[in-house]
Order: structure tokens, then sequence, then C-alpha cells
């Protein structure tokens, strides 16, 4: 008889819950026998409850009669009410919704809807509605909370001017970000001119330069993403705000200028693709490695158009800032966004930041999605990426001693205060090796200060780190090698002539900050 590994003994339990279940999907092994692989493995039971008191109660709300709220669950009407005498749920529903109604007052109408279970990204298109009922594959007209203006701006100034474009709508929403050009690139000052004399004409007054970091941190800095709302911008980083549930649409320039003269612009609601996260994540995890491993896993062809949605108890795990860089790191991806469910965590930030409360927010398990996927992330150990031309993911264990003499940690997808501190406790009493060059990027000048003030930054100084302006906005004259560079984050130059790398490593803060000390690719756990 073959003895299932610890791993497959975890995801059988989080599909089936019980042991005569799990034994039976194992080909029929006794329970007492998985209980006893459980107990050797030291996997506890499963004492979570199948049904979830939200959902019973929507059920139970919607239908009010356990024989068709069972139905929608494919159990039996008795499994149900045991069910509501768990929850207490034992009072009628006052209100039942309307589809619950048989009335055929007119032959020819169209039936209702059978439910209103709905995704993320269906719920938010809802409340931007004011109603229910807002589905996938559909186009509304929606006004978006937020609009931000961060890069293409010679193709929107001439798309304004194409379009005469006379005022903007709803100026207050719109926030543009300064590029930060340095004084000796060609052309530079002249476009520059160009952005400032385009706020001017339209009023444009909120406005921040690109020098205070990256510009989705600041904007979280700044409490400006609005959650359970909509941002619009022509950057793909927009997606990203997504993080507290905030849909964030990227737009073409052309759109995006039409959008700004009418204030309102439509929108397809695009099919989503939700995957679950399950397991207990360890200490040396990060966001980029959550991302390398999906992205290893999930087919391409799953991802084209689709809208992410993130869920389940290991994203629970995740800090805010975590979440932050997984949503960046998926801006890579080719979809049409990004979105993770509003919980406790982010529900308490928000309380704090904008003294507004928002409700606890995430996809129904009845709602049409386009595809599930499940992941236990309990093994997950950090990850090594060759960016292109190699295009590989490999475990750290597996990573042979590759030598890298150049190190970025931060620039963009990483670089918060968490990350700085690991890499303060790391470096702290040690020196980088003499032939590695480690630049830190904090995220922006607000962590920068905090990290100065925590002593973060003394402490990466003394190990021989370089400290780097927030963003990294102008970094190719610092990078002149063309050997591998171990990174953190986004690397994009336009300069080939400055910029010519032979190979772009991705990895962790923590593996970054661990290989700058011995000169070659470490796993960081030996460290933390």
């Amino acid at each position: 008889m073959r003895i299932p590994k610890k791993k497959e003994l975890l995801r059988l339990q989080t599909k089936y819950r019980t042991d005569k279940k799990i034994g039976e999907a194992l080909g029929g092994v006794p329970a007492h026998l998985v209980a006893y692989w459980r107990k050797k493995k030291r996997i506890p039971a499963c004492d979570l409850p199948k049904y979830g008191l939200k959902q019973i109660k929507a059920l139970w709300e919607t239908w009010g009669s356990d024989k068709q709220a069972a139905a929608q669950l494919a159990i039996t009407p008795a499994a149900f009410y045991k069910w509501r005498q768990k929850y207490r749920i034992k009072e009628k529903p006052r209100i039942l919704r309307f589809n619950q109604l048989q009335l055929n007052l007119f032959a020819e109408s169209k039936p209702a809807r059978s439910n209103y279970y709905q995704s993320l990204v269906e719920k938010i298109a809802s409340l931007k509605l004011e109603q229910k009922g807002a589905m996938a594959g559909e186009k509304y007209r929606l006004e978006p909370n937020l609009v931000v203006l961060n890069s293409e701006w010679e193709k929107l100034i001439q798309a304004c001017e194409s379009l005469g474009v006379k005022r903007v709508k709803r100026v207050e929403r719109v926030w543009a970000v300064l590029p930060a050009f340095g004084p000796s690139r060609d052309g530079s000052s002249e476009l520059l001119q160009n952005i400032k004399g385009f706020l001017k004409q339209y009023q444009i007054k909120n406005q921040f330069s690109s020098r205070e970091g990256d510009s989705l941190q600041v904007l979280w800095e700044k409490s400006l993403i609005p959650p359970l709302g909509l941002a619009v911008g022509p950057d793909r980083s927009i997606q990203a705000a997504g993080f507290i549930g905030c849909w964030g649409q990227n737009l073409d320039p052309s759109d995006l200028a039409q959008f700004l003269e009418e204030g309102k612009l439509n929108l397809e609601v695009p099919a989503t693709l939700q995957i679950q996260l399950q397991g207990e994540i360890s200490p040396a995890i990060f966001a980029s490695d959550i991302y390398s491993f999906l992205r290893r896993q999930i087919e391409p062809g799953l991802l084209q158009d689709k809208m992410i949605e993130l869920c389940g108890p290991a994203l629970g795990q995740l800090s805010l800032s975590q979440r932050m860089a997984l949503a960046l790191l998926w801006t890579q991806a080719p979809i049409r966004g990004v979105l993770l469910e509003v919980d406790q965590l982010v529900r308490k930030n928000i309380l704090s930041r904008l003294k507004k409360s928002v409700p606890l927010t995430s996809g129904d398990e009845q709602a049409v999605y386009f595809e599930k996927l499940e992941f236990d992330l309990t093994l997950l150990e950090p990850q090594v990426s060759y960016l292109p031309p190699v295009n590989k993911v490999v475990p750290i264990r597996q990573q042979k001693k590759k030598p890298v003499h150049q190190i970025i940690l931060g620039a963009g997808f990483h670089g918060r205060l968490e990350e700085l501190e690991v890499a303060a406790r790391i470096l702290s009493g040690r020196k980088i090796h003499p032939e590695v060059q480690l630049f830190i990027v904090p995220s922006s000048r607000a962590i920068f200060l905090s990290a100065l003030k925590k002593g973060y930054i003394r402490a990466l100084l003394e190990a021989g780190a370089i400290i780097c302006d927030p963003g990294m906005a102008n970094w190719e004259n610092q990078l002149a090698s063309s050997g591998p560079i171990l990174t953190t984050g986004r690397l994009n130059s336009n300069h080939s002539d400055i910029f010519q790398p032979q190979e772009i490593i991705f990895a962790n803060p923590a593996t970054a900050a661990a290989s700058a000390l011995k000169g070659e690719i470490t796993d960081p756990r030996d460290y933390l």
C-alpha cells in the first residue's frame, strides 16, 4: 500500500476534510489508517465547517426554504437544516428576494436571474451602478473614483488636442505623477514643460513627482486608492490597486482623453479566474516567490484577458505591503486586472486611515468563474526566476551557487519597510562581499524616512550597501555592468548603450540580502 506524502495529505484534507472521505479518495483506505498517517506527519484533524455562516445565512435569506437552499449546495434538506441549527439560524427571513416569487404576470417577460452570486469584480461593478446583477461580459457606463496620469504623456496630450478636449470633468479625482527627468537627457526638459502646460490648461492641481517613489505606494500613503471603487490610468501598474479590492483598469491614451472630457466610460466586466491560496506561509516567503510559483503552475492561456481574483486562508497571512507587491507583480501578466478580497486586515487599515468602514467583501462561492484554481503554499520555498531570454523558475535548493556582482533590493515590486527590515536583520553586524554592489531602493520617501528612523538604513550602510533615491528613477548610469544582475523589482531601460546586462535574475528581498553576503545566490533561510 502506498503511503501518501504530507503535501498530498494536506491537499486531500483541504478538499475532503474528513479521514473517511480522504481514505475513499485514496482507493478505499480505512479512516483509522488515514488518522494514523496524519498523526505521524503531525497534521491536525480538520475541524473547519464545510459551509460557513455567511454562505448558509445568504442561502436561507434568499430562499427561505431548506429544500431550495439545499439544492443550491447539492445536499439534502435535512443536512441544510442541521447547518442552520449549528449557526442558530431559526427565524424565517422577513423579506424574500424577488427571484423567489413565482408570479407570471406577463407571459412574454423574461425570467429573473436565478440568483445574485457574483465574483468580486461583478460586485464592484454593481456597487458603482448602485444596482444588483452586473455580469461578466456585459458593458456598463461607469464613473471612476480615481484617475492616475503617470505615463504615455506625449500620446495623451496629442489625443486631447485631436479630440478638442475643453475641460476635464471631476478634475478633483485626477492625480498626475510628474516624471523625474535627469538634466542631461535629450528632450526631457521640453516634454516636462509640455506636461506642466497640459496640467495648467486643464486645471489639474493634484500632482506629485515620481521622485517621491513608486506611484501606487505614494497614492496609498496619501489614502487616495478607493476600496471597492474604480481607478483608471494609462499605465498597467494601476491594475495593482486591486490589493485593497479596488478595480484598477488601464486605458489607451485616446480612450483616457475621451473619458477626461465626458467623466464616464464604457467598461466591460471581465471574466474572472479565481486562485485560492491554501496552507501556512513560511517567514522566508515573499510576494515574488508566490507570483513566480503561480506563473510556473498556471497555463498562460488561462490568464489571457482575465481578471485574477486571489483569495483563501494563505492570503490572510500576507501583510498589506506584500499584497501590494503581489498585485504589482501580476501586472506583468497578460491579464485585465487583479483583485484581492477585502478582509479584516484591509478593513481595519482603511478604518484607521480614512475613518471609513467598508464591508468584508469577496467573491461568492457559487458565482460563475471562468475557472477556479487552488494551490497549497505550505511547502513553498524561495524561488529564483531567470528573465528573458532564459525564462525559467527554480526553487532555491535546486539553484547552483551562481555568482552575482550587482544586486538591487527594491525598485518597484519590493523595497517596502518590512523588506528593508528583513534585509537589515540579515546584514546587521556583517559585511557585504567585497565584489558585490548592493543597491537599496526604498519604495517611497516616506518609507526611506521610516527606515532611517528605525535604524535599518544605518545597518545597511554599515554593511556596505548603496542607498538610492526612492523609486530609483535614474538608475541607468549606476548599473553600467554587462554581467548578471539579481533584482527584486522591475528593470526597464530604453538606454541599451548604458544598460546591457547579460542576465537578469529575479528573487525575493531576503535572497537578495543573503546573496550579497556571499557573492552568489544564497538560500536566505540560513539567516532568518
